[in-house]
């Protein structure tokens, strides 16, 4: 049974295949990709129930990203992951993510954040 839907953007391999283990192995259908543009290219086709972010990824401003998702993906929840110290104040109001995580990051705990489970 099918229990959400995940979008990973995240250039590192081992983020990107540990997120993927730890949603899948619990019934999550992941799409991984590489770079930004090709997450917001599968976005609104996929529909995500989340979509967890790199902010390496970013080029250091996620707004472009924060902005596509709420405006192509209503309902989809947002998680960035971020360095250690990584300014948060670049994201208020609409643009806040739901969940920001500082790398390194133990992918069962982004799945317990992102589900509450």
């Amino acid at each position: 049974m099918l229990r959400g839907r995940l979008l990973i953007i995240d250039d590192d391999r081992a983020t990107r295949d540990g997120l993927q283990f730890a949603f899948i192995r619990r019934g999550w259908e992941v799409i991984a990709t590489t770079t930004e543009e090709e997450g917001l290219a599968v976005l609104s086709d996929y529909n995500p129930d989340w979509v967890i972010a790199s902010w390496d990824q970013l080029g250091g401003n996620g707004s472009s990203l924060v902005h596509a998702v709420r405006k192509n993906a209503h309902g989809v929840r947002l998680s960035i992951l971020t360095k250690p110290g990584s300014p948060s104040a670049l994201f208020t109001g609409d643009l806040k993510p739901e969940l920001m995580l500082e790398k390194p990051i133990q992918a069962d705990d982004v799945f317990s954040a992102c589900t509450g489970a």
